[in-house]
This record gives structure tokens, sequence and C-alpha cells, in this order.
């Protein structure tokens, strides 16, 4: 089952800007509940998706700018959800579990995924996490790239 969010209880449409859409693939409901209601709260449009068949059809169209998902998940594999995403979408991918070994980290990082954070892991963490993704994206789509400055002796 997916489900899509706009939290519009207590915000006025000229408050919230729905900017950028985030999806949540995690097979723990607290897990997603949790980052579901921070994201939406800071004003993301935001789908959630237990990681089953149909995430691969969500992705393509919920067309996120950034998925974060569990990279171990009991229905699909999450290695290959994230390489997929990685290879055939614009969608950043920042990956989380709580398993804690290394190897998943450095095979994340060969996939091509953005961030990788092992849980368990602050809300601010996440969100600082989600937030620099969003401005590397942002920064290369307008061509902007980084210039190192020399700094003199003080």
């Amino acid at each position: 089952m997916v489900e899509k969010y706009r939290y519009l209880d207590k915000l006025t449409l000229e408050q919230i800007v729905l900017e950028h859409r985030i999806l949540i693939v995690n097979d723990e409901e607290s897990i997603r509940e949790m980052l579901r209601i921070n994201l939406v709260m800071r004003g993301y449009d935001v789908a959630v998706s237990p990681g089953n068949e149909g995430v691969h059809d969500l992705v393509k169209d919920f067309n996120p700018d950034v998925v974060i998902t569990d990279i171990v998940l009991n229905v699909i594999d999450g290695f290959e959800l994230c390489r997929k995403i990685c290879s055939e979408t614009n969608s950043s991918v920042i990956g989380i579990n709580m398993r804690g070994i290394d190897s998943d980290m450095l095979e994340c990082i060969e996939i091509g995924v953005s961030e990788f954070l092992n849980l368990p892991a602050g809300v601010d963490e996440i969100l600082a996490r989600v937030k620099a993704v969003l401005r590397s994206r942002r920064l290369l789509k307008n061509g902007k790239t980084f210039k190192y400055r020399e700094w003199s002796a003080i």
C-alpha cells in the first residue's frame, strides 16, 4: 500500500511550499511515519511505501527529488532498488539501515547513493542530510561549482 500525504491542517497554502518531493521506502511503519511527519511538517511533499514491488512504479509516477530508503527490505532487495533509482532516474538516494555493517555503506557508495546513515540516527541529522542532498542537486542543476579560496596565514 502506498500513501501520499499533504500537511495542510494548520498551514495555509501561502505558508507552505511543496517544492521538493521526498519518497520514503521502509518496511517498518514506525520509521516511515516518523520520517513522514517530520518532513511534511517542514513543507515537503511526501509519499511513502513499505518497499513492495510497486515502489518502482511509484518512483516513476511521483518523480521524487530524494528517496530515503532502507537498504534491508523484506520484499525487495534494497541494494537493487538503490541501483535502479540511481541509474534510471534523476532522484537522489539516501540509504539507511540498522545493521551497522561497513560493507553496506561501501556498496551504497559504489551504487551511487548520495548519503548513507546507520540507524538509530536523530531526526535532525536525517533532515540535515535531506537538505544537503537538495542543496547539492540545486548546485548541480544550476551548473555551479565549488571554488577553493586561498587563506593567508593570520
